[in-house]
């Protein structure tokens, strides 16, 4: 496989609400093998920077709503030029939460930064909400502090493919959303292959991951799988059946799959012998 670049690209600080101080935040990612970072404290913008030849992106995070019953949106802005016009009181003009979810996006993109849905299980986002949504360049299939020991909502994926057989496709990034240093911190993460970070970010030339590592080349409606040794590698599609859908085996490390026009899309799941979990991002049938 081609070499890939490893990011965290939702972090909290003693700026917001996290335990460890920005400093040793970055080394500890730094440490742990990362090549770029996004300091996403709540609602403080963090510049763009280098710590010892890590790139820190600039981040932010955004939130609107406190029921699920009007809706709740955390939106995390990534590479912006300069810190995004929108202040909470903002956000008092618009009706509804739908709104002013957009109102963010609208200026995170007006910033020149990549807007990305945060933890939308977690939120209990409904995917009907989620389809009014423009601008988007990408969406947390997995949060680690929505998981154990802090809850059991880290995985999207269900909402994400429900969006996906209505014809909305997002890029998916996995991430850490570290706050307490109790395991979900440098656990989850994107992966790409491109140097230019925000570039890859904004293009969705990424793929999520808790460990496996994986490329995917397509001839047609054929995609091929190339991966780090798994326990198995699943074909998530539109079809409610696929003959084969579980490749199980002992370091399997390929599989091919052939998109047919009932499945509307594919996407591979490849998951390790320790049951860590990497996830493409979505391919059309053509």
């Amino acid at each position: 496989m081609n070499h890939q670049y490893k990011g965290s690209l939702h972090i909290h600080t003693t700026i917001s609400d996290g335990r460890k101080d920005p400093k040793d935040t970055l080394e500890a990612y730094k440490l742990a093998g990362y090549d770029f970072v996004a300091l996403t404290d709540h609602w403080s913008y963090g510049e763009a920077s280098e710590y010892k030849g890590m790139q820190v992106l600039s981040g932010i995070e955004y939130d609107t709503g406190h029921s699920v019953v009007d809706g709740i949106f955390h939106i995390v802005g990534i590479g912006m030029e300069r810190k995004p016009s929108l202040e909470r009181s903002d956000l008092s003009s618009y009706s509804n939460s739908v709104e002013r979810a957009q109102h963010i996006i609208n200026c995170i993109n007006d910033a020149g930064g990549a807007a990305i849905l945060a933890h939308p299980a977690w939120s209990i986002n409904r995917a009907s909400d989620i389809l009014k949504l423009h601008g988007l360049a990408g969406v947390e299939i997995y949060n680690a502090v929505s998981g154990y020991p802090f809850g059991n909502r880290a995985n999207s994926a269900v909402i994400l493919d429900t969006l996906a057989a209505d014809g909305y496709f997002l890029p998916v990034h996995a991430a850490d959303d570290t706050h307490f240093w109790e395991g979900e911190e440098c656990s989850s993460f994107v992966l790409t292959t491109e140097r230019n970070f925000i570039h890859a970010i904004k293009s969705g030339n990424l793929y999520a991951s808790r460990g496996p590592r994986m490329e995917i080349t397509r001839d047609g409606n054929t995609i091929h799988i190339e991966c780090s040794p798994a326990s198995s590698i699943i074909i998530q599609t539109g079809s409610v059946w696929i003959n084969g859908r579980i490749l199980t085996g002992d370091g399997i490390t390929s599989r091919d799959y052939t998109i047919e026009p009932n499945d509307l899309f594919a996407r591979a799941e490849v998951i390790d012998k320790n049951g860590n979990t990497a996830w493409s991002g979505y391919y059309k049938y053509a």
